[in-house]
C-alpha cells in the first residue's frame, strides 16, 4: 500500500520545523543627534530698505 496517512508526514517532519520560529530581535533605539540643533535666530523687526544705490549712480 502506497497511502501515507498525516501522521505519518508529520513524523517524518525534522524537529526544527515543529519548533516555533525565533522571536524577531527587538528594533534599535533611535539615536539622539549627535550635535544640538542649530539655535534659530530670534525674528527681528525689518529694517528699513537702504537708498537704491544703482540709479542714484545713473542719475547722477
Amino acid at each position: 500500500m502506497s497511502t501515507v496517512s498525516g501522521l505519518t508526514i508529520a513524523a517524518r517532519l525534522p524537529v526544527a520545523a515543529a519548533a516555533p520560529a525565533p522571536a524577531a530581535p527587538p528594533a534599535p533605539a533611535p539615536m539622539a543627534a549627535p550635535f544640538p540643533p542649530p539655535a534659530i535666530a530670534p525674528i527681528t523687526a525689518p529694517r528699513a530698505a537702504p537708498p537704491p544705490i544703482f540709479p542714484t549712480l545713473l542719475l547722477a
